[in-house]
């Protein structure tokens, strides 16, 4: 894209049961030149996603999915997006909502897949600036994980009662 500040353009329209819509970035100059196009040629809205990917527009949206797509059948998904990759800060990045009231949620960080359980690391570290280690196997990974726990409460109450490790249910 060329031009100077960067906005955004929604674009929804129909096919058969689905509607969808979807939002992106765009220079100023290169809205100039779709409003001039679209006064020009007075396209469906396909038809302006169609050109706004030709001329190297991408999905983007910092406030909400940069698309959508919403079926009569109740099925619905959203996938967030930023400068034309899956990516969201706070929670999935794609989100499939089945008309069953299943759905399924799968997390991105600049394009790239990440297991919730990484997510959830992650977001816990931001929060509490407390590193945490992931449990991805077996009794000796989790007893490790208690004994460190352990160790920690101990060092940081010295004097007081030891901690007695309860058994976990696998």
């Amino acid at each position: 894209m060329t031009g100077d500040q960067t906005s955004h353009i929604t674009v929804t329209y129909r096919i058969g049961s689905k509607e969808i819509t979807c939002t992106y970035a765009i220079s100023e100059t290169m809205l100039r030149d779709a409003q001039i196009w679209q006064q020009e040629n007075k396209p469906a809205g396909e038809d302006v996603e169609r050109w706004l990917e030709r001329k190297g527009c991408q999905l983007d949206s910092s406030d909400g999915p940069a698309f959508a797509e919403r079926h009569d059948d109740g099925f619905s998904a959203e996938a967030y997006y930023n400068k034309g990759k899956l990516h969201r800060d706070v929670g999935p990045a794609l989100v499939y909502h089945y008309a069953t009231g299943s759905a399924m949620e799968m997390y991105y960080r600049n394009g790239v897949a990440r297991l919730k359980a990484e997510y959830d690391t992650e977001k816990n570290q931001q929060m509490t600036k407390v590193p945490l280690s992931l449990v991805t196997s077996g009794q000796e990974a989790v007893d490790a994980l208690v004994n460190e726990a352990i160790a920690d409460q101990s060092a940081a109450r010295p004097g007081q009662r030891e901690c007695i490790p309860l058994p976990l249910c696998l």
